[in-house]
């Protein structure tokens, strides 16, 4: 137990991180829990974090290529959602 700013006795992780941050997006909750991962066999290594998909699929699909050949991401290892969204962007690219 530790004492907050207030005086209060506190357990750590006595409320859920979803309470604190919303649920909105369960994927950007997911990529904090695991980098907020006590254990650091557990937690996110940088190059896991960078293949998150909260991070893919907040990238533009031109950044998105170049993010996966820096980083090695095949085109199979993307979501679905995010190889659609850059598909579509590309294809719409190709029309103009």
């Amino acid at each position: 137990m530790l004492k907050n700013s207030r005086g209060k006795l506190r357990k750590p992780g006595g409320k859920p991180l979803s309470l604190l941050l919303g649920d909105e997006d369960l994927d950007f909750l997911d990529f904090v829990q695991k980098c907020l991962e006590w254990d650091p066999e557990v937690r996110l290594t940088p190059d896991e974090a960078l293949r998150h998909i909260w991070i893919l699929k907040g990238l533009p699909p031109q950044v998105l290529v170049h993010h996966q050949r820096m980083h090695n991401i095949a085109t199979p290892e993307l979501p679905q959602s995010v190889r659609e969204a850059r598909d579509k962007f590309f294809k719409e690219a190709n029309m103009q």
